[in-house]
This record gives C-alpha cells, structure tokens and sequence, in this order.
C-alpha cells in the first residue's frame, strides 16, 4: 500500500531506517559533503529497495527492511523482529497519516483540530520529537510564540535523553536541527517562520556551537 507524505515526513522515515541500518557512530564526523553524499546515497537505497518510489513511502517494505538480519540480537530473535518491526511502521503509519491531517485542518484555520491530532501522534511516538517539533511550527504559524518556545524545548529535551541513553551528540543535534527545519518548511512562509528558519539553519550551520565533546 502506498502512502503520499510531504517531503519531509519522507526524509525522516529514511533517516529512521538508516540510522538503525548503518552505525551511527560512523556518521558523526561527517563533513557537509559526506552527509549530503549519504543523503544521496539513502534516496538511490530506498529507491533501490523498494521503499521509496520517488513520491510514495511504501510502508510494508519499509518494514521488511527493519525486520532483516542485523536486529536479531537487538529484539531477541527473527520472530520478535518481525512483530516489532509492523509495530514500529504501524504506529508510524497512523502518525504521519495524523499529521498530515492536522496540517490541512491548521493550514485551513483550524488550528485547534490540527493540535488534537497531532497530540494523538504524539502518543503513539512519545521518543519521537519530529511529531512535537511539527506541532511547534503550527503554534509558530498562528503567532503562538511561547506555544512554539516550550514545544520545541520540550522536542530538545526528548533528544537530550537520547544522547544521554547512548546516541552520538553530534548526531543527534545535526538530526534535531535538520528535522526543525523540514518542520519549519512545512508551514506558510510567515515573518516568524521565515526568521526562525534562518535560526534553525544557523544552528545547523555551526556545530561547534553544538553542546557536545
């Protein structure tokens, strides 16, 4: 079954299949280069694989990818991988498809609905902050600028408890910024969206500004 996301949402389903595939730790150093190189890399993979068809996420290989040889000692074995893995891209499944709708309902003035919904994806990927930093850039799309301000701290203290159970710090930073922005990207350019955009981007831009060792 295929399933049509923005841009975005697409980049960061990739970015949820590589980072588990491929050692996060080899991506930390990387220059801009090397990531945009790996980036490209992704896109030919997915493509490659059947994931992506350069407009669709198609979810059931996506969970087939997931569920291959390489997570057996992580989930316990090749029958817990599996259920695991249609678990995993279910819940992702039903968030996108709430997202998307709560930025219809928002982008048509019905900011109010659109947070409800998000708040629903939210609840089936707690750890995952993309969902709140997309409720964020709504808040910000209304002028809800302290709504903005304590969802996006409260985005960054969930990858904060990432780093502290083990993901790289310079990962995890350069994953928050770039999905802060594909969020930001997602809403009518306003004033405040475009300003903040170019706060995200500088962030992005200088890493050695970046809290980490």
């Amino acid at each position: 079954m295929k399933i049509t996301t923005s841009r975005s949402t697409q980049w960061k389903r990739f970015l949820l299949i590589l980072i588990l595939v491929f050692a996060a730790p080899l991506l930390s150093g990387c220059s801009d280069f090397e990531w945009d190189f790996f980036w490209y890399l992704a896109e030919e993979w997915s493509l490659a694989e059947g994931i992506y068809d350069g407009e669709n996420i198609i979810y059931e290989k996506m969970g087939e990818e997931i569920a291959n040889d390489a997570f057996d000692s992580f989930f316990g074995g090749p029958d817990q991988v599996a259920l695991e893995a249609n678990n995993v891209v279910d819940d992702i499944r039903q968030a996108d498809a709430l997202v998307e709708r709560a930025s219809a309902e928002a982008a048509t003035g019905g900011l109010q609905q659109g947070l409800v919904l998000v708040d629903q994806a939210i609840q089936l990927r707690p750890s995952d902050y993309t969902y709140v930093q997309r409720r964020a850039a709504m808040q910000l799309r209304h002028d809800k600028l302290d709504a903005y301000d304590e969802d996006t701290m409260a985005a960054y203290k969930v990858m904060e408890n990432a780093i502290k159970n083990g993901q790289d710090c310079k990962l995890a930073h350069r994953n928050f910024y770039q999905q802060q922005l594909a969020a930001l990207q997602t809403q009518a350019p306003t004033i405040a969206i475009m300003e903040q955009i170019g706060n995200v981007q500088l962030s992005l831009d200088h890493p050695e500004n970046w809290p980490c060792k």
